[in-house]
């Protein structure tokens, strides 16, 4: 599944643009009080190691952020696939060669499972799962 696809009629994109704007404008402004506010805080001769300080911090708190939101989303997944499979393309293999012909309900299952996992990395992993066919 895409940004922009049939599914979504075409306003997963903007959606996404506007989310990313805002998040932009609303953080941008801290990080630059925050980098202000550390190099005001120390001698002008230590500015430079503050200053990779302060930006290393921001990036780790990014970079962190971003793998907590991973990590939630795995959890989404493999709670919503009740154990059949333990990624997408787990789920895209088995699919292709089922010992049973369901195949494609475990293709739906997973595509269902791996949208939820998109749309809401932050909800709870054990509300409300679909019956897995398997």
């Amino acid at each position: 599944m895409t940004i922009g696809s049939a599914s979504t009629g075409g306003r997963a994109l903007p959606l996404a643009m506007t989310g990313i704007a805002v998040l932009a404008l609303g953080t941008g402004p801290l990080f630059a009080l925050g980098t202000g506010l550390v190099l005001g805080s120390v001698p002008s001769e230590r500015a430079g190691a503050a200053a990779s300080m302060s930006e290393t911090g921001n990036y780790l708190g990014g970079a962190l952020g971003f793998a907590l939101l991973g990590v939630l989303a795995a959890m989404v997944y493999r709670s919503r696939m009740d154990g059949t499979s333990d990624s997408p393309a787990d789920a895209v293999a088995a699919g292709r060669h089922p010992p049973d012909g369901r195949g494609a309900a475990l293709l739906h299952t997973a595509r269902e499972a791996f949208t939820m996992a998109c749309t809401s990395p932050a909800s709870s992993p054990s509300s409300s799962s679909p019956a897995s066919p398997y």
